[in-house]
């Protein structure tokens, strides 16, 4: 593995990350969720990770205010899981956002109830990261798929 790059907000970036997307279906296996996914990350900015001119990853973040924004698509390919770089790409972002005057970042991901060992890694990120349980509800997503909204002050 090279040195891994970090690249600012850019627009319009769906079909180059819809190769991440596929390359975990654990977490984004669903062909309708995955499209619309897709969408969304045409239309919000984008932060990317390369390894050399390899996309690696990316970060969607859809701006609530001018003090609040929430990480609302992102995915690491899978050859790059557990090695440290999640935490490094997000370091990134968040001083992004720091020096851009947000005051707030949330994320919404599954709920730890609902007994999903990939998700559950996904949440055990982002309390690491320092992020606290805001909510954990069954309305935003329904009951099959319990929602857990997490914040940080940042």
């Amino acid at each position: 593995m090279n040195k891994i790059r970090f690249k600012a907000e850019e627009y319009g970036l769906g079909s180059i990350c819809e190769p991440i997307l596929r390359s975990v279906p654990e977490w984004f296996g669903r062909e309708d969720a995955l499209q619309k996914y897709i969408d969304d990350i045409n239309t919000m900015p984008t932060y990317t990770a390369w390894d050399d001119k390899k996309l690696v990853g990316f970060f969607s973040v859809n701006h609530h205010s001018s003090t609040s924004v929430e990480l609302h698509v992102l995915a690491l390919h899978r050859d790059y899981h557990r090695k440290g770089m999640g935490t490094d790409f997000y370091q990134y972002i968040e001083n992004d956002l720091k020096s851009k005057r947000f005051s707030f970042v949330q994320v919404k991901t599954l709920s730890p109830r609902a007994n999903n060992s990939d998700y559950k890694k996904t949440y055990d990120f982002y309390i690491k990261q320092g992020f606290h349980l805001l909510e954990d509800s069954d309305y935003m997503w329904g009951e099959e798929t319990p929602c857990a909204q997490l914040i940080k002050c940042i």
